[in-house]
């Protein structure tokens, strides 16, 4: 086909494509400015259409590749037929009978076809112009004309390669964008949706350069700019894919903060700020790594030097490092949360904040403690505000005047009480006679109250007590308080005598007191909280 024919191609009358279906007036529309109607829209989409330029531009690199190949082929193999690339584009030049095609064969030998860094599908230019001849006719001929180190067609071939590669890009991204999408939304979370959208930029720009760097394999370049092309590659794609990590790592916080939430643990915000923080720190300094080795320098020698770097800083900041481990044997450990009362060896309070480095409790003297993280989780912590009940132990003692019956009835009223009260657990609890002791007969009660806050503790307990000595009061019993029995010796009988007399009068005075109801009960026990 020569230049008469091309010209005639190019005035043949070009159908345009139209969407079957009919059109409607939009309300706001002008008469000459239709609205399609969606509703009778062709089974093929329009959006299909703008892609096919780019389809056609791909098949034709496609049939370039598989022609550069059997011309490789021939070459490579020596059988008959192959000769000189000049006297081969003389011989075509000179069948189709086209004058002036032998000063293009001329302008291509400016390419030398021994170069072995050119990664290219023709094994030299001269078989590509004759492809291009025997394809596009003589109107082809100024494709073969050399710019810098690369004739025309390498260009337009790179730059078609690097658009077609875009369009798919863009294609094929965003169909599989909505699958995966679709996807996740049918599963019980929306954290692989947020994972999705936090990658979905650094993939698109990691396949835009890989799409730039193909538009490359066209083009006969110098081992030392092909080695640099290769390795900027690279280069985009660990910072790209660096990128792509520190995106998703708002992930892993969000993740955090629901995991803390489903233990019920209000600190996760310094849980959160410590993991999130080591791992952008871990991120950025893979990538630098990779990058610096990437340019050439010795990365074994910059990473021992960085261990000893870091050995030293590690001494230096032993304390704090402790501190934030500690920190974080907290938080996954939970021996306590913000509003526990704890108790130490040597501390007592409220929790009030716990932070990287500290945790800070408030005593009941209402001054604020602040502990390194590195002492509690150390220690033995007493955690008050978990335990589901709260015990009340002591022994009450009666006088020895109480008899055998009175002493059943005082037990079964005891235990009347206790079994019925709303504020004690049902679980466990014990009335016993135990001891004879040095002043009293001894019962030991024991009981858990349901309520473990502090004053509402105190309220039931109180109110326990005096329905107890009511009840004994009502059978006759006395509460026994501790006596002591003196003897006087070498004493005549008027000195005697006259102690005698006092100490009745005292015992009468205390007996008498005693009847009217003691002011205070002998009630000797302890508090286990």
């Amino acid at each position: 086909m020569g230049l008469t024919d091309v010209g005639a191609a190019c005035r043949t009358p070009i159908r345009v494509w139209r969407p079957r279906g009919r059109l409607r007036q939009g309300p706001s529309h002008s008469p000459a400015m239709p609205m399609f109607d969606r509703s009778h829209r062709s089974a093929v989409s329009p959006r299909w259409f703008s892609l096919l330029p780019g389809l056609g531009v791909f098949v034709f690199l496609a049939v370039v590749h598989a022609a550069g190949g059997s011309f490789a082929v021939a070459q490579s193999t020596g059988g008959a037929g192959v000769r000189d690339p000049g006297a081969a584009e003389s011989s075509t030049v000179r069948s189709m009978g086209g004058p002036g095609l032998e000063e293009a064969g001329g302008a291509r030998t400016g390419v030398s076809t021994d170069d072995a860094a050119a990664a290219w599908f023709f094994s030299d230019d001269g078989e590509a112009e004759q492809w291009l001849v025997s394809v596009f006719g003589e109107g082809a001929a100024w494709l073969t004309e050399t710019v810098g180190q690369n004739a025309l067609w390498r260009y337009f071939a790179a730059f078609f390669t690097v658009v077609v590669l875009l369009l798919l890009r863009r294609w094929a991204l965003g169909f599989a964008l909505r699958v995966l999408k679709e996807a996740a939304q049918k599963t019980s979370t929306d954290l692989d949706s947020q994972l999705l959208e936090a990658l979905s930029l650094p993939v698109t720009w990691i396949v835009g350069a890989f799409a730039l760097y193909a538009g490359t394999v066209w083009l006969v370049l110098s081992e030392g700019a092909r080695h640099f092309a290769t390795g900027l590659l690279r280069i985009v794609v660990v910072i790209l894919v660096a990128q792509g990590l520190y995106r998703s790592i708002a992930v892993v916080g969000v993740a955090i903060d629901r995991f803390a939430t489903r233990r019920g643990m209000d600190e996760s915000a310094g849980l959160r700020q410590l993991v999130l923080r080591f791992l952008r720190v871990l991120v950025w300094l893979v990538a630098a790594l990779v990058v610096i080795q990437e340019l050439g320098y010795n990365v074994t020698g910059l990473v021992a030097g960085l261990g000893v770097g870091g050995l030293a800083v590690a001494l230096a900041a032993k304390d704090t490092l402790a501190n934030w481990f500690g920190a974080l044997m907290i938080f996954t450990d939970r021996p306590f949360s913000v509003g526990d009362w704890i108790k130490t060896s040597n501390l007592e309070g409220t929790v009030e904040e716990i932070g990287l480095r500290s945790t800070k409790v408030r005593t009941f003297a209402r001054t604020l403690v602040s502990v390194p993280n590195s002492t509690v989780a150390n220690a033995v912590v007493e955690n008050f505000s978990r335990m589901p009940v709260r015990r009340v132990s002591y022994t009450l003692g009666v006088t020895y005047g109480t008899t055998p019956a009175m002493m059943q009835e005082s037990l079964e009223r005891i235990r009347d009480i206790l079994r019925t009260h709303e504020a004690v657990d049902q679980t466990f609890w014990i009335v016993r006679f135990t001891d004879f002791g040095s002043s009293s007969l001894d019962i030991l009660v024991m009981y858990f109250t349901k309520t473990t806050v502090w004053d509402e503790y105190l309220a039931a307990r109180e109110e326990i007590n005096l329905l107890i000595m009511t009840s004994l009061s009502a059978i006759g019993v006395s509460v026994a308080f501790p006596t002591r029995s003196v003897y006087v010796e070498n004493t005549d009988a008027e000195e005697v005598a006259r102690l005698d007399r006092q100490a009745r009068k005292l015992f009468e005075a205390r007996a008498g007191s005693a009847a009217h109801g003691p002011e205070e009960p002998a009630m000797r026990g302890n508090e286990d909280a």
